[in-house]
């Protein structure tokens, strides 16, 4: 009696007849890392478990505009280096078209729109950005110092003229502490005014 033959596995090849079917598939095999990376480069969390993960506390924060602190005291295990590339490298999984995870672009104007920040020994940050938000400063018109001379000469004007009797008054300057003290000791040697100097602005009555 003959010995049975071993039945051998042999590859099978799985053919696709749409070639862009065919793309997604290879890049959900393949793919563990953002577009243009070096083939060097691993992107541990370049996965759409961690995009997912993420997206959760974007929607939130879309919502009411909060601030979002991940606290290196709830990963132990994780350093806060580690921690700032999870955040960036899940949003950047979000991000990606061949992802199909931002179809109407909602996360890409988020990105535009907020800063992630890693601190040192306590977590990373993520907030909108305070120039967005209209929450910092904004610019003041001043007067440039080599522009001083103008409003300087209109000063001495007034003060030299007898019908002059309005108050002066120019604000929007930038005077160093150094020019406040030069204009302190003009003044004071004068008489018959009551003035004040500020770095924003002069302001002189005739007494």
């Amino acid at each position: 009696m003959s010995e049975p033959i071993e039945q051998q596995s042999k590859p099978v090849t799985v053919t696709f007849n749409d070639g862009r079917v065919m793309q997604q598939v290879v890049n959900l095999v393949v793919k563990k890392r953002p577009h243009g990376w070096s083939r060097k480069s691993y992107a541990t969390y370049y996965k759409r478990r961690y995009a997912e993960w993420l997206k959760r506390d974007i929607d939130e924060m879309i919502k009411d505009r909060q601030p979002r602190t991940y606290r290196k005291d709830l990963w132990p295990n994780v350093s806060v280096r580690s921690l700032y590339l999870r955040v960036n490298q899940s949003l950047r999984y979000l991000l990606d078209i061949e992802n199909n995870m931002d179809e109407q672009g909602i996360y890409k104007k988020f990105r535009e729109e907020v800063l992630i920040t890693m601190i040192n020994d306590t977590g990373v940050v993520m907030k909108f950005d305070d120039v967005l938000e209209g929450d910092s400063p904004k610019a003041e018109v001043c007067i440039a110092e080599e522009d001083n001379p103008s409003w300087r000469y209109a000063m001495n004007e007034w003060l030299d003229n007898p019908e002059a009797t309005e108050p002066f008054h120019k604000d929007g300057l930038l005077l160093t502490p150094e020019q406040q003290e030069q204009l302190n000791a003009e003044l004071d040697g004068l008489t018959n005014i009551i003035f004040s100097v500020s770095t924003r602005e002069v302001k002189i009555i005739k007494s």
